[in-house]
């Protein structure tokens, strides 16, 4: 099917299902609904589109595009006439390596601290615990 006549299925829709706010404004969302579930519907197939879609909202948006005057016959005929889609079952892996111990680049020095850790913290091994100790008033 042409765009072009994807685009007169739309326009037919939208004369049916365009409406008037209460502001004045066109809506167009329920014509848009309609003319995506149209486009799906002909892409997949009917079957798929009712595991897809509620069977409520599918008897619906058939309804709806009875109105406009394309039927299921018209949905079967645009499906078989679209190629088969052809679905990609290769899988590759790629292993990926972090080396979580090695996140330096090279020649990297670390900066020099003007605080020694070790004084900081004493000469306190696995032991030895430094607690802070307040006097009591």
């Amino acid at each position: 099917m042409a765009r072009e006549m994807y685009d007169e299925l739309y326009e037919e829709i939208s004369k049916v299902f365009d409406k008037i706010t209460p502001s004045g404004k066109v809506s167009k969302v329920r014509s848009r609904n309609i003319y995506f579930f149209l486009l799906r519907t002909i892409g997949d197939g009917i079957e798929k589109s009712k595991k897809l879609e509620r069977i409520n909202n599918f008897k619906k948006y058939i309804r709806d595009l009875e109105k406009c005057g394309i039927t299921e016959e018209f949905i079967k005929e645009e499906h078989k006439k679209q190629p088969p889609r052809i679905e990609n079952t290769q899988v590759t892996y790629v292993e990926l390596v972090f080396d979580l111990n090695d996140q330096v680049p090279e020649g990297y020095e670390p900066p020099k601290s003007k605080y020694n850790m070790k004084e900081i913290l004493g000469n306190a091994n696995g032991k030895e615990q430094n607690i802070i100790k307040f006097q009591n008033k």
